[in-house]
């Protein structure tokens, strides 16, 4: 079994991100975005992700977000000086995947 300070470190984490009420084991009711994320069966961080595009009126991009997110792979496109042996290409691409990843 999980220990103490795990389960408790759980119940914060949930309450911060307002999947339940209140942090107390003993006083937590789990709340309408709560509700949501359970059934989506999926990362609760991600669940939110959802939830919260689905009241902001957005549900297609925050789903189409959250399955980029959830990805092993990065969603960047990765030079490779192996690969793009033309240093202007190289440069290019390593270019635009750092102005990517700085407004992202």
């Amino acid at each position: 079994p999980p220990s103490i300070d795990s389960v408790l470190r759980s119940y914060h984490e949930l309450h911060s991100s307002a999947l339940i009420t209140s942090s107390n084991c003993d006083e937590a009711d789990v709340t309408n975005m709560g509700a949501f994320v359970a059934q989506l069966g999926v990362d609760l961080h991600l669940g939110r992700l959802v939830g919260l595009s689905a009241q902001s009126g957005m549900l297609i991009d925050g789903c189409a977000l959250a399955a980029t997110l959830s990805q092993p792979r990065s969603p960047w496109r990765i030079a490779s000086p192996l690969i793009h042996q033309d240093p202007q290409e190289y440069n290019e691409i390593a270019s635009r995947s750092f102005v990517s990843r700085y407004r992202w």
